[in-house]
């Protein structure tokens, strides 16, 4: 049986603290982004949620189009990587199928690609070394839209540093290979009143995407035209007092590390694309006006400064 979709999302997770957000975003054209695909990801909204142990809980919304391949459509699934070092274990895995009212069995399915042929509203995890498939077993569906409602949480997801926490999460791996019409995504952060220092972020996408620092305690990006197999990653390094609860340690600093990188890459990125730019404070700074929110943007990057830069 040939699986209908796939998403493979890598996860590679750190931690640090941090005051900055920085979004990473291409814009390309939005005509051929869905390509030749008889399957399309019409809206993809993922509320992230990270508590002060570092466990993170996903509920990813799903409407997802299936156009007729003279195949009948099934099984919906992605694969995670999870390098052990970097991330803990899944738990609480839900699947709630919107268009029948449904809430799907947990069910163990140890071969999903030789699963029987009747298996319906069901849902499922395996694991195979560092890499885990999240899927479920739908009603027989040839055309027509469907959507899902998809939860889990992975423990252990955020690693304390001596200057900063840092999650590095690939919310959509480089072999998805469903295009993407919008996504949107939501990190909330803990809540802590002694931590006044606004976290760093970045946005890792070669499309049209945007990233901001909402508050203290939360980061939201949205994306849009994504053609398959785009990777679509965010690094988020918070200040140590939101995570005092945290298991994962390293006894070496971190933050300056991922700040000289992200530069480099941005660096890099922009002189490829022949965009001037300058660096100040270890930022990159278009040469232009600034908004009042301190927003930066251009036809290919986009930059959120803390208002006291």
């Amino acid at each position: 049986m040939t699986k209908s979709l796939l998403i493979k999302i890598g996860i590679f997770l750190a931690v640090t603290a941090a005051v900055f957000a920085i979004a990473i975003p291409l814009v390309m054209s939005n005509t051929d982004y869905k390509g030749d695909s008889k399957q399309v990801l019409d809206n993809l909204n993922i509320q992230a949620t990270v508590t002060d142990n570092g466990d993170m809980t996903v509920k990813e919304t799903w409407q997802i189009t299936l156009e007729n391949r003279d195949q009948a459509y099934r099984n919906i699934y992605k694969t995670i990587e999870l390098p052990s070092d970097q991330v803990g274990s899944l738990t609480g895995l839900s699947v709630y199928d919107v268009d029948n009212h449904i809430t799907y069995n947990l069910q163990e399915v140890s071969d999903p690609e030789n699963a029987p042929s009747n298996l319906q509203n069901v849902c499922y995890y395996t694991k195979k070394g560092n890499t885990i498939e999240i899927g479920l077993f739908m009603p027989r569906i040839y055309e027509g839209t469907r959507n899902f409602e998809i939860q889990y949480t992975f423990t252990n997801c955020i690693t304390a540093y001596p200057d900063t926490a840092v999650l590095y999460y690939q919310f959509i791996g480089s072999q998805f290979s469903i295009p993407i019409t919008n996504m949107n995504v939501t990190v909330a952060l803990p809540q802590n009143d002694t931590a006044t220092e606004k976290p760093y972020a970045w946005l890792h996408c070669t499309a049209d995407s945007f990233l901001t620092v909402d508050s203290p305690n939360q980061i939201s990006f949205t994306a849009q035209n994504i053609p398959a197999q785009t990777m679509i990653e965010t690094r988020i390094a918070a200040p140590l007092a939101l995570f005092p609860n945290v298991t994962r340690t390293s006894s070496s600093t971190n933050l300056q590390n991922i700040q000289n990188e992200e530069l480099e890459w941005a660096t890099a990125y922009q002189k490829k694309q022949g965009i001037e730019i300058e660096t100040k404070n270890s930022f990159i700074v278009e040469r232009g006006p600034y908004t009042k929110s301190m927003n930066i943007c251009w036809e290919y990057w986009t930059f959120q400064l803390p208002l006291s830069s």
